[in-house]
């Protein structure tokens, strides 16, 4: 396969895909966000709650 020909499928499959509208990549950005600082929380909390228990139970600190 030649270069050029590789080029000119690329081209012609690109025109070919469905792009998302502005709304559903806003509303996937946001969903995407929400989640990661969720999951940060949770792990922060988690963590905190693991290294107190412990500290306390090895009597650190």
């Amino acid at each position: 396969m030649k270069i050029g020909e590789f080029i000119e499928g690329v081209r012609f499959e690109a025109k070919r895909v469905v792009w998302p509208k502005q709304e559903e990549t806003l509303w996937t950005t946001v969903s995407v966000v929400v989640f990661v600082f969720g999951a940060a929380g949770y792990f922060i909390i988690t963590d905190t709650i693991i290294f107190t228990t412990f500290k306390k139970l090895l009597g650190i600190g």
